[in-house]
């Protein structure tokens, strides 16, 4: 998601290892006189969605995962 300037970004890539853990790698990426380059890069281990749910850093990404697997999503208004 792009910041309101168009400058800054974060990406995140998700995957699901052989042992069923999610991993979640993620980095931001900024413009800077029209060059774009990376900075920040995360690498993150979680043993299972819901555990990744709530870290608020990959919360987004994880849920568009979980939607992408075909898994149901119970939001809950609390």
């Amino acid at each position: 998601m792009w910041n309101e300037e168009g400058t800054e970004s974060d990406v995140c890539c998700v995957a699901v290892t052989a042992k069923g853990n999610v991993v979640v790698f993620m980095w931001e990426t900024a413009e800077s006189d029209g060059e774009r380059y990376t900075r920040k890069r995360r690498f993150l281990i979680f043993s299972s969605f819901e555990e990744a749910a709530r870290d608020g850093a990959v919360n987004f990404a994880i849920r568009q995962a979980v939607k992408q697997r075909g898994v149901p999503v119970e939001e809950l208004d609390i």
